[in-house]
């Protein structure tokens, strides 16, 4: 189970956890969103507004309204179950990775995809977006992250380093610096 909760801002505490789960036995005060029909559930992200909530969930990402807990519609087009989901600055765009091997970037209100970046199929592909929505930082099988421009698609760069599969990606808030996380057991 994932756990979200609702921060109180008058004291900094939190109240009203959400609970995102396969199950759909939780007793109030928690809410559920989903079910054994979602299958596991790996990606989590808030979007910007603090109402939407998109979740991975096999093959496909799932976008919620958090706070009535109903079901708003689903990303699919992937093969490979999805590992990975980032909402862009503007909340307008929603990023996936996932196991077929690409990134893709969706428009987060047609739930149509807008792009697609091509990794390494098979293997683990967390994806994130810059601060600004302006590049797309993704991990690799092949132990080798990539860097795309997210409004042409084009690869800018890829990264050397690692000798195992990179199973974790941060971008910096300036989007200067990135780092990646490794079956290696190495952070670069």
């Amino acid at each position: 189970n994932s756990y979200v909760y609702e921060a109180n801002e008058a004291n900094n505490e939190f109240k009203r956890p959400i609970v995102v789960t396969t199950t759909q036995v939780i007793s109030s005060p928690w809410r559920t969103l989903g079910s054994s029909q979602f299958g596991s559930l790996n990606g989590l992200d808030f979007a910007p507004d603090g109402i939407r909530l998109a979740a991975a969930g096999g093959n496909t990402a799932f976008l919620w309204d958090a706070q009535s807990g109903d079901l708003r519609g689903r990303f699919t087009g992937h093969t490979g179950s999805i590992d990975t989901v980032d909402f862009s600055p503007l909340g307008d765009q929603l990023l996936t990775g996932a196991r077929d091997g690409t990134s893709r970037l969706w428009d987060a209100a047609t739930r149509q995809q807008a792009r697609s970046f091509a990794a390494t199929p098979g293997q683990p592909n967390p994806a994130v977006l810059s601060a600004d929505g302006t590049r797309v930082f993704a991990g690799s099988g092949l132990n080798l992250p990539r860097l795309w421009d997210a409004l042409t698609g084009v690869e800018l760069r890829t990264f050397s380093g690692h000798t195992s599969a990179v199973y974790a990606v941060a971008l910096s808030s300036d989007g200067v610096t990135g780092l990646t996380g490794s079956d290696d057991n190495t952070a670069i």
